[in-house]
């Protein structure tokens, strides 16, 4: 006999003829998935704030207050936001005269302007785009 037909053997007329377990025995546990999701974000934050420090050139354990400050910014694309403005604000203080300086950006909440409208002539996409 094929071995097509010895599985169709098997149900032959619709009776069983293998004892198989029955299905409440067979249920598998999956774990949850969700506190790699959360390790994922806390990860993906921490890299966030190591970046903005690389481009602030300061270490990033040193600075608690501006810390709490970005990890307060719930949204994912304001997160990215912020790190993008620091382009536009490193020109800002060129121009303007100020310290450029990861205190200032985040306590008087510099991140938070939109250079686009407020101060086009130092926005960072504007000057590239002139320079060229």
């Amino acid at each position: 006999m094929s071995q097509r037909g010895s599985k169709l053997a098997l149900n032959f007329s619709g009776k069983n003829w293998v004892l198989k377990p029955p299905k409440k025995e067979i249920q598998v546990v999956k774990p949850k998935k969700i506190k790699v999701k959360k390790n994922s974000k806390k990860i993906m934050k921490e890299n966030r704030w190591i970046s903005i420090c690389q481009k602030f050139n300061v270490d990033p354990q040193n600075f608690s207050e501006e810390r709490k400050v970005f990890y307060k910014i719930a949204n994912n694309t304001k997160m990215l936001q912020v790190m993008q403005k620091v382009k536009s604000y490193r020109l800002y203080c060129k121009k303007y005269n100020r310290k450029f300086s990861i205190e200032d950006y985040f306590m008087n909440e510099m991140y938070a302007i939109d250079y686009k409208k407020d101060y086009p002539d130092v926005y960072y996409f504007n000057v590239i785009e002139t320079n060229n």
